[in-house]
């Protein structure tokens, strides 16, 4: 999916890269949450991977209200 997201979204020049950049950031924090036995996530992290998160979704909302008109 993310793949899939950079291919059809960021090269295309639909979206910004830095979208493309939080979703592969913010999977690596998960994969790490999940199964990270050397480093824990922290609060600067979640807080982070949250704000990465507001701007993702904004971002596709703004893009899809403008695939309605």
């Amino acid at each position: 999916m993310i793949t899939a997201f950079g291919q059809h979204f960021v090269k295309t020049g639909v979206l910004d890269p830095s979208l493309h950049r939080y979703l592969l950031d913010d999977f690596d924090l998960r994969n790490l949450g999940d199964y990270g036995a050397v480093r824990a996530v922290d609060d600067a992290d979640a807080r982070q991977a949250l704000a990465n998160a507001r701007v993702f979704c904004a971002a596709i909302k703004t893009y899809l209200a403008s695939m309605e008109t």
